[in-house]
Formats: C-alpha cells, structure tokens, sequence
C-alpha cells in the first residue's frame, strides 16, 4: 500500500472535526459552562445522585441521536470530569456508561453517526422508519444500561450522597451553589450560544447538504471548523491554550486505526470476509439471517470499527434486498444497525466515541484502560443490548 492510499484512508475529514470539537469543549471549559450545568442538574434532581446519573445517560443518548456520537462523547466526558472532580470521585464507571449510552443513542436517527447514514441512503429508510425501528429497542437498551451503571457505581454513588448529605444537613447548600457558581457570566452566555449554534447546524447538516449540492458529511467538518475558529478569534488571548487543550495523541490514534483499517480492505482480506458471508447469508431463513447478522456485526464491530463493517456489509445487504428472493430483507438493515452500534460497546476500538472516552480518561485521570478491564463492563454492555435488538426484530418479523 503506497504512500497517497494510506493517507486517502486515514480519513483527515474526521480528524479535522474532532479537532474542531476538541477546540469547542476547550472554550466551554474556560466559560465554566459544565460547573453551571452541574449546578442546574444538582437543582432539578433534588440533590439525588441516581436521579442525576439518570439524567446524565438519557442526555447523552439524546444527544447522540440528535448530533453525532463524537460531539456527544466529548460533551458528555467532559461535563463527567468536572462533576467527579467537585466530588472527588473516580470518574471512570461514569464515562464508560455514557460511552454505552451513546452508542445506543447514536442508532435512534439517521443523524446518529455515519452507519446511519449509511444505512438511509443504501435502504431510502427515512426519518420515521428510525422512529419506528430503532427507537423502541434502543430505549429498552438504554433502561438496561441505566440498571446496569447504577449497579456498576453503586459505591460511587454512595460516596456522592454521604457527600451531599453532610453539606445539606449543615446547611452548607449555599455554600455548595457558591462552589459551583461562575463569575464571568458574558462568557458563559457567549459560549452557550456558540455551542448551540453549532450543534443546531450540525444537527441540519445533511438536508443543507443535499439543499446546497454538497458532498456528503462535507458540512460536519466546515460547521465544526468554522465554530472552532470563532471560539478562537473571539478569545484571541487564549487561542494558543486552546489548541493545547486538543488531545493530540487520540487524533494520532485515530489516524492509525483508520489506516490499519484501510489496509485490512486494500489487501482484500474484508472483500473475502464479505463472501464468504454471503455465502452463509443466501441460504439462510430471515429470521436465521438476523440472528447471524446481529451476532456477526456486533461481535466484528468489537474487533474493528464499526463504520468499517457497515462498509463491507451494507453492499451485500443492499444487494440482498433487491433481489425478489429476499422478499422482507428490508428488516436486515436494522439487524445490522443494531450489531453495529450495540457491538461497538464490547471494546474499546469499537466505535470513535469509544476511542475518545479512552483518551479522556487517560488526559484527565492517567488511567490507562486495559481491553480486560474494558471487557468487565462492556460485554454485558454490548451484549445485553444484542439480544434486545435481536428479539425485538424477531417479534417484529
């Protein structure tokens, strides 16, 4: 593989929105805009913390379906830090939940990450067809993720409430809103308002694409950038810290593992995978096929990324559901949405927003997370969500 074919695979279009995000959360951290969000969460949950882990995965999952998984993730993780920071707690259990909650979320729309793109445009699947699908079992995966992380943080949990406890009995409430106050209100109501209008452009992207005649997804780099820019003009004085506060190493990563996958496709090891699957996939019974695409892409999705199964699989999917012998094949495309999203939870190369909590933790915390003690939390985490994917198409079929 040449020089001018690595680099086409290593994908500097989502390097260069990652980058852009990371420019984001860095303006949103100086605005002290998580310290507010912490204090209004604390508010509105009564001071309870299961109440406010709640709250926080059903927002990330909300998130993720209306954004992209990515922005999310790196909204999410930050917003953690800070609150596990105030409570001097690890915040490890906490971010690895929203990494499952985000996955989850990221398959409710098209607009979740690229496999729902993928998905829409190779199966003229539209908005509500995601509504109808997706959603009931991705809001059932997510009720078995919140029991899930509230058992996982039980102990975490505990300490929050003694915390908490002590404060209010002391009548140290005041004292606590005064800690997570902030003192330069102009900045924060600019921020928020930066932050905002980004997310809304993202969320629009792709009709404005399509309006405008653009290349697909070539407006989620432009809208990021431009908001990365803007944060950086507008506070000029602080431009250069913001360009360090970017994870660098994660982005090297990502430019690696998109390269690794690259080379995987260029020597022809994915296009014999693929026949070889489609050979067991001809003869198969539909509900036999989802059961095997389900399995198959949720588990090759924990080895790979998932966006490069979507792209050796939605070919024969696509091919499968034009043929009249795959009479109601169309509901192998949510069997494959759902291997892919749900199977990205198993390890932490399963999906970007995966590769982006790793790295947060290892900037804020140092905690290198290993792929044992990944595995602990995200085989259940993947796992469970399969199976509820795979029964609900089964009784949908």
């Amino acid at each position: 593989m040449d020089l001018h074919t690595t680099l086409e695979y290593m994908n500097f279009d989502v390097i260069l929105f990652l980058m852009g995000t990371m420019v984001i959360m860095a303006l949103l951290k100086q605005s002290c805009l998580f310290r507010w969000l912490i204090h209004k969460c604390l508010i509105i949950t009564g001071f309870q913390p299961k109440r406010l882990v709640i709250s926080i995965l059903v927002i990330a999952a909300v998130m993720a379906a209306m954004v992209d998984e990515v922005t999310a993730m790196l909204f999410i993780s930050t917003f953690i830090i800070e609150l596990c920071k105030f409570f001097k707690i690890s915040p490890i259990k906490f971010i690895m939940s929203a990494v499952f909650a985000i996955n989850i979320g990221s398959s409710w729309t098209v607009l979740g990450n690229p496999i729902g793109i993928v998905i829409a445009s190779k199966s003229g699947f539209v908005f509500n067809d995601f509504a109808r699908w997706s959603l009931p079992a991705g809001v059932i995966s997510l009720i078995a993720i919140i029991l899930l992380s509230l058992f996982w943080q039980k102990d975490e949990l505990l300490q929050m409430r003694a915390q908490l406890k002590t404060l209010l009995e002391n009548r140290d409430d005041d004292l606590l809103c005064d800690q997570l106050q902030i003192k330069d209100k102009y900045l924060l109501r600019g921020s928020i308002v930066l932050f905002l209008t980004v997310v809304i452009a993202l969320a629009f992207r792709h009709p404005l694409e399509i309006a405008l005649g653009f290349e697909e997804n070539s407006l989620m780099v432009t809208i990021t950038l431009l908001g990365a820019a803007a944060a950086m003009l507008w506070q000029r004085q602080n431009a250069r810290a913001y360009i360090l506060d970017v994870d660098w190493w994660t982005l090297v990563f990502f430019i690696f593992l998109f390269a690794k996958a690259g080379s995987l496709e260029h020597v022809g090891l994915l296009d014999k995978a693929a026949t070889l699957f489609n050979s067991v996939m001809s003869s198969a019974s539909i509900p036999l096929l989802i059961v095997i695409i389900i399995l198959s892409s949720g588990f090759v999705s924990a080895t790979l990324d998932n966006v490069v199964v979507i792209s050796v699989l939605s070919p024969l999917l696509y091919v499968m559901s034009n043929t009249s012998a795959s009479t109601g094949s169309s509901i192998l495309w949510w069997a494959l949405l759902f291997g892919t999203c749900y199977g990205g939870n198993i390890t932490m190369a399963g999906s970007h927003a995966n590769i982006v909590a790793v790295g947060t933790m290892e900037e804020h915390t140092g905690y290198r997370m290993t792929l044992k003690e990944w595995l602990k939390y995200g085989l259940p985490g993947g796992v469970i969500p399969l199976l509820v994917g795979m029964v609900f198409l089964l009784i949908k079929n």
